[in-house]
């Protein structure tokens, strides 16, 4: 790769390191994972899978589900796109708030 000019840019002040020392640039940008959903995990529909595979990437996967998608997209899971109108490959499912259900009372109840 040698010649090929960089596909991002940075700042790095030569002067600052020692003449004859070998530089790494480590790219970890593909490592970057939302594993919470402020979106899908508030929706009624939202249906985590579980996977104990040692792969973190097929573990993420199992949780990004939904009765809408297999796979919840990126767009959605990570909050861009709140799926409160339709979304290509939904299956007519929305964000629907999920609500807590509370215990119903009954007559016996109240009366002790």
């Amino acid at each position: 790769m040698e010649g090929k000019e960089p596909e991002f840019e940075f700042e790095l002040d030569i002067q600052e390191i020692p003449e004859g020392t070998e530089v790494y640039i480590i790219d970890d940008g593909e490592l970057y994972a939302t594993w919470y959903s402020g979106v899908c995990m508030l929706c009624e529909h939202y249906t985590p899978g579980r996977s104990r595979d040692e792969d973190w990437r097929v573990r993420l996967k199992a949780r990004m589900r939904c009765k809408s998608f297999d796979v919840i997209p990126a767009d959605i899971w990570e909050g861009r796109n709140r799926h409160t109108e339709r979304y290509p490959g939904d299956k007519g499912f929305r964000f629907t708030r999920n609500v807590p259900q509370t215990p119903q009372t009954t007559k016996d109840d109240e009366t002790g």
